[in-house]
């Protein structure tokens, strides 16, 4: 799954707007996608919690109905273009990024 920080989308932006090199679409996202078990096993740490197993597929259908499909599917989604032209991330990895969200209070 795609993910990246919010200070991150916004130097993306940035970084779009002043380089004439980027023509056309640009992924904003993270530099290293991440499968859901990674994610909730980063999650976890952050949080000092145990993550004991994911969510069952059936479960997820039974709570989320239709909407369960965007939760079960992967996209593997890479910032080629940002990459490219010298995008350096301020969070360049989960861990650093969900630390600075959940600890920005």
């Amino acid at each position: 799954m795609p993910w990246v920080h919010l200070d991150d989308v916004v130097g993306l932006l940035l970084h779009a707007a002043q380089n004439p090199e980027i023509k056309g679409p640009m992924n904003v996202v993270g530099p290293a996608a991440v499968n859901n078990l990674e994610f909730t096993r980063t999650l976890a740490t952050v949080l000092g919690r145990p993550a004991f197993f994911p969510a069952p597929k059936l479960a997820l259908q039974v709570l989320f109905g239709e909407m369960a499909t965007v939760l079960l599917a992967s996209q593997r989604v890479l910032p080629r273009v940002a990459e490219r032209t010298g995008y350096q991330y301020r969070y360049p990895t989960l861990e650093a990024a969900l630390r600075a969200v959940l600890t920005a209070r």
